[in-house]
């Protein structure tokens, strides 16, 4: 079970993907198709909706040229 701590965190990470993504201005579809994910996964993750695993984490923030360790340190220094 996800606590508030977990959300703070999930929403964090999201939000450092989706600048990202925004500042890039790839499309969701483009996103999708070079990180090997369904579009639908790639939205949830982006808006927050859903856990991110390693694996997607990997290869959202590959395509997006980001390391994923340098993510996880945003995402932790805005909360």
């Amino acid at each position: 079970m996800e606590n508030d701590a977990d959300t703070r965190y999930n929403k964090a990470v999201a939000d450092v993907l989706r600048e990202r993504k925004e500042a890039i201005g790839i499309t969701f579809d483009d996103l999708a198709l070079a990180a090997e994910l369904p579009r639908a996964t790639i939205a949830r993750i982006i808006y927050g909706h859903r856990d991110i695993k390693v694996y997607a984490l990997r290869r959202i923030a590959g395509v997006l040229e980001l390391d994923p360790g340098e993510v996880l340190k945003r995402a932790e220094t805005a909360l």
